[in-house]
C-alpha cells in the first residue's frame, strides 16, 4: 500500500470520492436554477426599460400580461431552487441596490436626453438596470 493514502485504490476511497462527485454536481444543478432567476430579473428589466421608451402605448396595453408571465416563470424557477447558493447570499442585496440605482440613472436619461423611439442608445441604457442581475449570474455560476 503507498504511503500517500490520497493516490490509493481502495474501494472506500474510490466510494467517497464518487459521492463527493455526485455531491458537487447536485450543488451545481441547484446553482442553475438561481442563474436561470438572475438571467430572466435580468432580461425582462431591460426589456421593460427599452420598450417603456421606445413603445410607450404597447407597453400600456400588455403590461399585465407581462407581469404575470415574467412572475410566473420567476416562481417555477425558484421552486425548483429550493436554496439560495453561498455565494448568492453574499451579492444579492447589493445587486438589488445597484440596479436600483441604475433605474433611477436611467430614468432621467430617457425623460432629458434620448429622443423619443428605438434607437441604440435607448437600449444601451435600457441594458443598465438588469446589468447587475447579468454580472450576479456570471458570478454564482463561476464559483
Amino acid at each position: 500500500m503507498s504511503s500517500n493514502s490520497y493516490y490509493s485504490s481502495d474501494p472506500e476511497s474510490v466510494e467517497v470520492l464518487g459521492e463527493v462527485a455526485r455531491v458537487r454536481e447536485q450543488i451545481r444543478a441547484r446553482r442553475w436554477w438561481y442563474v436561470a432567476e438572475s438571467l430572466v430579473m435580468a432580461s425582462s428589466l431591460t426589456v421593460f426599460y427599452v420598450a417603456v421608451h421606445a413603445w410607450p402605448d404597447l407597453v400600456a396595453t400588455w403590461l399585465l400580461a407581462a407581469a404575470a408571465i415574467v412572475t410566473g416563470l420567476l416562481a417555477l424557477l425558484q421552486r425548483h431552487r429550493r436554496s439560495v447558493p453561498t455565494p448568492a447570499k453574499k451579492w444579492e442585496n447589493r445587486t438589488l441596490w445597484i440596479s436600483f440605482g441604475l433605474v433611477l440613472v436611467c430614468l432621467p436619461i430617457y425623460r432629458f436626453l434620448l429622443p423619443d423611439g428605438l434607437s441604440l442608445w435607448v437600449v444601451l441604457v435600457g441594458l443598465l438596470p438588469g446589468l447587475p442581475f447579468a454580472v450576479l449570474a456570471w458570478r454564482v455560476s463561476r464559483s
